[in-house]
């Protein structure tokens, strides 16, 4: 992990330790509460594939601005805790699996799939109305061991790797909103790390990666994700000018992971709007893909303000980003967390503790979507528009305005997208027109709209809640009748 310059709480900025107070009073109230009161949203008994999702959730919050709230998921924790499965469904409008995509797990012996583990969590997934994001398709760990000791040339690790990236991308076709397709490619000081692939192929197999993941399903969001890339600094400015050629070349990458790994012991990321701001200026996508706060332990109640503080702030980062559309936790229990058997003497990183109980960090993102009335709303909810002949946002009175659009997963194939059309009237919108098409097997749909009359409008795309997705929307897309 990156090393930023120590400092301790005193040293936060004005603005992150007057949040962290200011949620003071509501925290110890919600911690203090008699036990199951606090808790009553992450226990509501309702199974989410047939009701709706507590209304205080994350997920319910912020689906207000078209914000995805995620968790990696521990398959194992997930068969076997009753706890963890009822949070990991109310909670959670996305789900990453922690270990059960990668290549270790899924080919452990050559030529031999084993996509079991992954293909429950898929099925859960659609059962709670939510997305998955897949993780990871090319990184230097956690290979086989069949890859790691042969003896292969660079054309057959080429080859290898297109197979491995068709063959799982193919596998999950249409069932996986995002993909890191490469992970980790860089070192803290912006040089390339020195990877397996890199040295038998060189750098051009990270375009090589989103180009076989693009053929093997052009629905999914393609994304490169890292770690110590959430400020500006020597890594991200790496990554900027990599995806910013990656752009140029016409390569298909849709967006950039933040993993956003923090520790209270250091500085918050430096500018981390601005350089999420820089990324989405590309017309990339940004996700914040694997949030977590890790503490020397014992955490006190000064450390704990600096983990609210971190949470608050990287949250916040996000929603001030329009292109910022996920953000997801690294697990959610501390039970369950990565922290302690790599960092020693750390942990405490997680927003639920190690009895799944919700920890204040827990009600400092909460309180922080509560509000966040005021931020942008975003398409991070599986949800496409696009709206085809308008010139500098304007078409001619008598012209057609094609509407196109997809939606992920594709396994809403025949469900309906309400089309609704607004026209603005002095201070107010009124809606004029709303029409519904059906999803096609591939996830498109389309419409041919005629406007009557000059004017400013809006249109918006939806789709209503399923047994298999929540409910979704785009933003409203502003064009003129001239």
């Amino acid at each position: 992990m990156k090393v930023r310059r120590s400092v301790f709480i005193s040293a936060l900025s004005l603005t992150a330790v007057l949040a962290a107070l200011s949620l003071t009073a509501v925290l110890a109230a919600q911690t203090a509460a008699p036990e199951g009161t606090a808790s009553s949203s992450h226990h509501s008994g309702q199974s989410p594939g047939a009701g709706a999702v507590p209304r205080d959730s994350l997920r319910a919050l912020a689906s207000r601005v078209g914000l995805r709230i995620g968790t990696a998921v521990n398959t194992d924790a997930l068969a076997t805790n009753a706890t963890y499965r009822q949070i990991t469904a109310d909670q959670f409008s996305t789900v990453t699996p922690e270990n059960v995509m990668k290549w270790q797990l899924v080919e452990p012996t050559k030529g031999t799939y084993d996509w079991s583990a992954a293909d429950q969590l898929v099925k859960f997934a659609q059962a709670h109305g939510q997305l998955v994001h897949g993780h990871v398709l090319v990184w230097h760990s956690q290979l086989p061991d069949w890859l790691t000791t042969g003896n292969y040339t660079p054309a057959q690790l080429r080859d290898l790797l297109r197979k491995h990236i068709s063959d799982e991308v193919s596998h999950f076709r249409g069932h996986i909103w995002q993909w890191d397709v490469v992970n980790e490619a860089f070192n803290d000081d912006g040089t390339m790390r020195d990877t397996l692939w890199l040295r038998a192929l060189g750098p051009g197999y990270i375009a090589d990666a989103f180009r076989w993941a693009h053929r093997a399903d052009p629905h999914a969001l393609l994304l490169y994700n890292d770690y110590n890339i959430e400020g500006l600094g020597a890594k991200s400015d790496a990554v900027y000018e990599l995806v910013k050629q990656l752009r140029a070349q016409g390569v298909p990458i849709d967006g950039v992971g933040l993993q956003t790994h923090l520790d209270t012991q250091y500085g918050f990321p430096d500018q981390m709007q601005q350089n999420m701001q820089r990324f989405a200026d590309l017309g990339l996508k940004l996700a914040l893909t694997e949030v977590d706060v890790r503490s020397t332990l014992p955490v006190t109640s000064t450390v704990q303000l600096a983990q609210n503080a971190d949470y608050s702030q990287s949250l916040q980062a996000c929603l001030l980003v329009r292109q910022c559309i996920s953000y997801t936790v690294w697990g959610f229990g501390d039970a369950y967390s990565w922290v302690p058997g790599v960092f020693a003497g750390q942990g405490a990183a997680d927003i639920y503790d190690e009895n799944l109980q919700p920890k204040p960090s827990y009600y400092a993102l909460q309180q922080n979507l509560i509000l966040d009335t005021g931020a942008p709303h975003r398409d991070g909810t599986g949800v496409t528009l696009k709206l085809s002949g308008l010139t500098s946002g304007s078409v001619k009175l008598g012209k057609s305005v094609m509407v196109k659009g997809t939606v992920t997963p594709t396994s809403l194939a025949g469900s309906k997208v309400t089309l609704t059309v607004q026209k603005k009237k002095g201070a107010k919108w009124l809606t004029v027109e709303s029409v519904a098409r059906t999803i096609s097997a591939s996830g498109a749909y389309s419409w041919k709209y005629t406007p009557g009359k000059r004017g400013a409008y809006r249109m918006r795309a939806t789709i209503a809640r399923t047994t298999a997705h929540a409910a979704a929307g785009t933003a409203w897309r502003p064009f003129k009748v001239t």
